[in-house]
């Protein structure tokens, strides 16, 4: 590395900092400045240069400038003596002339608004990675050559981690923008690329890895097009992805089965074009599984989403055809519900007891001991010309399960007054029935009216019920 000039070291006493109106002014003439203002001075330029120190000291400098390089540029450096493990800062654009091969286990990284050029047709790649290389923020390769560049970067290794700009100015081609060799795995590549100058980009990703635990994007950025975003090999374990990185992947690529993954991922896209499950699973730190979630008969019809528990087991599941929970072990299948609700066809006269006139049914199929059904009833009713009681009642009328109302009553039931008169008197009946053996139940609204008869107009009588599942 360059040689760098000794610290400093200036003491931190006897400091007294001048006022603003004294740094505005600046010294005026034969005025003899305090001693504590110098040592002030020279204790700001001791943190700069403290700072500096900081910033460089643990990498290697590659800089035209030659009071701070270690190299004069990366070729050098390449041909000099890397050492796995060098930290290597580019501070000055570099033009390459031959195909640049990365030593193994180094980090590169460019200061902002430093570039890598090439404007020779190269006959290789440009870039060469070999294995462990990463890349501090992004590495930009700009290409110039008037004829055709084979391939831009080319990933010759294992477990790189790589950000690299692939801009073409010129009216050339790049066959491959980005080319990963057969067999190379465990690579995290994040690219962008564009064809500025009126060139071509024939292949944005040319990947002959079949899949190995790379996870790729590379996006156009002149053509605002997801070009390629890549894929994890079966029953690999992925622990050096980064999860937003893995997020932007697109839905163009599947995620298969018996994947691990074991960062923290905001979205994931599973698809599958035959009827097995997508599944994500929740493993411990030995790899034990711990709960699941699944997406189940993935082609047409019947999609099921559920939540399994350390067994596999169903805790809940809800169907995406029917809209509808219908599996689980949990309280919360109580949730799955059906509704029913029925009016009047025509008027109905509510005439003095015994006799019982039905306003309307509904049936609720078949439900199951333990369910929960919520009941409401409306009639609008008109008295005729003497005043009396109006009886409305909520009850089973057949079926072959067994319920239970109000205080273990076998219906829900109201009495009300009413005037005489020809208007309208809507009167309300609610109530939470408990079914306590399966079968198929049919719910009825009747009523009878004392004094005179009552009418309920056609469509002014109501029942509604919910039934909550017990699951």
């Amino acid at each position: 590395m360059a040689t760098k000039p000794s610290k400093i070291g200036w003491g931190t006493s006897n400091i007294a900092e001048p006022s603003g109106a004294k740094k505005t002014a600046g010294w005026v003439a034969l005025e003899k400045p305090p001693y504590q203002f110098f040592n002030w001075f020279w204790n700001i330029v001791t943190k700069i240069q403290n700072f500096a120190f900081g910033q460089v000291e643990n990498w290697i400098i590659i800089s035209d400038d030659v009071d701070e390089r270690d190299y004069a540029s990366l070729a050098a450096y390449i041909a000099g003596t890397p050492v796995a493990g060098d930290r290597v800062l580019i501070k000055s654009n570099q033009t390459l002339t031959a195909q640049a091969v990365i030593p193994a286990n180094i980090t590169l990284k460019c200061l902002d608004g430093v570039t890598i050029g090439c404007a020779t047709n190269i006959g290789t790649s440009v870039l060469k990675f070999g294995s462990g290389s990463i890349i501090e923020g992004v590495l930009p390769l700009s290409l110039s050559q008037a004829g055709t560049t084979v391939t831009a970067v080319e990933v010759d290794g294992d477990n790189n981690n790589l950000n690299i700009d692939v801009i073409l100015t010129s009216a050339g081609t790049i066959t491959n923008a980005f080319l990963v060799n057969a067999s190379k795995e465990g690579n995290l590549i994040d690219g962008n690329t564009g064809a500025t100058g009126g060139g071509t980009i024939t292949n944005h990703l040319a990947d002959n890895s079949a899949n190995n635990s790379n996870a790729i994007i590379i996006r156009d950025t002149v053509g605002d097009t997801l070009h390629r975003s890549y894929m994890m090999k079966d029953a690999d374990t992925v622990d050096t992805y980064h999860a937003l990185q893995l997020a932007k992947l697109a839905e163009a690529n599947n995620f298969t089965q018996n994947q691990t993954i074991e960062k923290s991922i905001p979205a994931i896209n599973l698809k599958d074009t035959g009827n097995t499950a997508g599944v994500i699973k929740g493993l411990d730190s030995g790899g034990n599984l711990r709960g699941q979630v699944a997406i189940r008969n993935l082609g047409a019809g019947n999609a099921r989403v559920t939540l399994d528990d350390q067994n596999g087991d169903v805790v809940f599941g809800f169907d995406t055809d029917t809209d509808k929970m219908d599996a689980g072990i949990v309280p919360l299948a109580r949730m799955q519900r059906t509704e029913v609700s029925g009016e009047n066809a025509s008027t109905v006269t509510l005439v003095a007891s015994p006799t019982v006139n039905t306003i309307v049914d509904i049936d609720l199929g078949t439900v199951n001991s333990g369910d929960r059904i919520l009941v409401n009833a409306c009639a609008d009713l008109v008295k005729a010309s003497t005043a009396g009681i109006v009886l409305l009642e909520i009850l089973q009328a057949s079926g072959t399960a067994t319920i239970q109302a109000n205080h273990n009553k076998p219906s829900i039931a109201d009495t009300y007054w009413l005037e005489n008169g020809a208007t309208y008197d809507r009167k309300l009946l609610s109530g939470i029935i408990k079914v306590t053996g399966t079968g198929t139940l049919v719910l009825r609204l009747r009523g009878y009216s004392e004094g005179s008869n009552a009418d309920v107009n056609s469509g002014g009588g109501e029942l509604h019920a919910i039934v909550l599942n017990n699951g």
